[in-house]
């Protein structure tokens, strides 16, 4: 069982594709694009594409391999439908590496006090986090920031 939060994730944000989109394009963060090259997909061809991306994003230029369309991407912070389209391929190659079908996702922490970490105002009690049940397939670890699960069906509350 894992935690989090509407209050700090964002309610009704479960769309794996939208979502990881938003992660990569619009706030820049790279730790989606790590992970799944690192496990996942390390073995896959689209390895190449989530590399030449993470270096787009961390040197602020069009990278070795890409043709700029890659790149293009950045630009449209994520808004676009190719940017939802990007992530929309490699959750097919995830299908076609784990045989999952991962539709939605989910930010989870281990437990709660990692959710309260990040409620910098000091507003959360224990009735604002939630506990899910979490899956082996896991999109970004971010250790004790939590991680990104996917899941095939919508993931529902767990209720105690």
């Amino acid at each position: 069982m894992k935690y989090r939060s509407e209050i700090i994730f964002g309610e009704g944000y479960r769309d794996a594709s939208a979502v990881m989109s938003h992660e990569v394009f619009y706030l820049q963060n790279t730790d989606i694009l790590i992970t799944l090259r690192e496990t996942i997909l390390k073995d896959s061809d689209i390895k190449v594409k989530l590399e030449i991306l993470e270096e787009e994003l961390n040197n602020g230029a069009i990278a070795d391999g890409d043709d700029g369309s890659i790149y293009n991407l950045i630009e449209d912070e994520g808004e676009s439908d190719e940017c939802i389209n990007f992530f929309k391929a490699v959750l097919e190659e995830i299908q076609k590496v784990t045989g999952k079908d991962i539709k939605y996702c989910l930010w989870l922490c281990n437990n709660k006090n990692e959710v309260y970490a990040y409620d910098m105002h000091k507003e959360l009690a224990d009735a604002d986090i939630d506990s899910y049940d979490e899956t082996d397939v896991i999109l970004s670890n971010m250790g004790t920031d939590g991680c990104l699960y996917g899941y095939e069906n919508m993931p529902e509350k767990i209720l105690i």
